[in-house]
């Protein structure tokens, strides 16, 4: 046995026994999401204005194309 399938196979095993310590996809989304609320640039960029996100303004571009 290679060095690399010995640790392949030690690898595995120890995910078998302790599947909780692989983060699921939910999880791991979730964490991501934490990370970027918590980014303390995300404190300096400005508030949307409310015409930014109104929906004439969101799908204004999208009916334009289609005229």
């Amino acid at each position: 046995m290679s060095v690399e399938q010995y640790l392949q196979s030690l690898i595995q095993s120890n995910l078998a026994e302790s599947p909780s310590l692989i983060p699921s996809p939910r999880e791991e989304r979730m964490a991501a999401l934490e990370r970027f609320c918590n980014n303390p640039a995300l404190a300096k960029v400005p508030p949307l204005s409310d015409e930014a996100i109104s929906r004439e303004s969101i799908y204004r571009q999208r009916e334009d194309n289609q005229l």
